[in-house]
């Protein structure tokens, strides 16, 4: 491993040091992926009950296409070491001409996802989600929209048709578990 990184280090819960500007192979560990996502609950916590972004990529890999379903459980692991950001203020950010730009964040992310991709031998190189998860994800945002935040979305995100489906009924542990679980049977290479 190279001596220099871009930028600081986390220390993550399986006791790697990750480097989120600079990843490698080597730094990511699924442990701290379903950990981390199963720590962090959706729409920056403003639900009316705890709804982990782990349950969400479970629920959005068993609404898709099978041969789309490890993409869609990984879609967002790279929120386990950059943050889940919520979609208003993700809109915003292209339009700041700053560090902290979207633009910046986004290649971050990219550059994160490829390495995830690799470590874990996706079926799928990671050029960008599949139309069918991205679809997916925006009904599921839909979903979990109308049962844990408000039952009158903003126009954005009604426009997608919501599952029927029971969402917020796990804890951390379950979520984490869960996302274990699918990801042995959809074959990701975990250790």
């Amino acid at each position: 491993m190279d001596d220099f990184f871009l930028g600081d280090y986390i220390d993550t819960y399986s006791g790697l040091r990750m480097y989120p500007l600079d990843p490698r192979p080597d730094m990511v560990c699924f442990e701290d992926i379903a950990h981390a996502l199963s720590q962090q609950c959706r729409f920056a916590g403003h639900t009316s009950k705890f709804y982990s972004v782990a349950e969400h990529c479970v629920h959005v890999s068993r609404q898709v296409p099978e041969v789309y379903a490890q993409a869609a459980l990984m879609h967002d692991a790279a929120e386990a070491y950059l943050m889940d950001i919520p979609r208003p203020l993700k809109q915003f950010l292209w339009y700041m001409p700053n560090a902290l730009s979207m633009q910046h964040y986004k290649a971050y992310e990219t550059a994160l996802l490829r390495v995830i991709t690799d470590r874990f031998k996706l079926k799928w190189p990671w050029d960008g989600l599949p139309l069918e998860v991205t679809e997916a994800d925006c009904r599921m945002l839909s979903t979990e929209y109308m049962a844990l935040v408000n039952e009158n979305p903003p126009l954005s995100v009604r426009a997608f048709e919501p599952y029927v489906l029971s969402l917020g009924k796990w804890s951390p542990d379950k979520a984490k578990q869960a996302f274990w679980k699918r990801a042995k049977e959809l074959e990701i290479a975990t250790i």
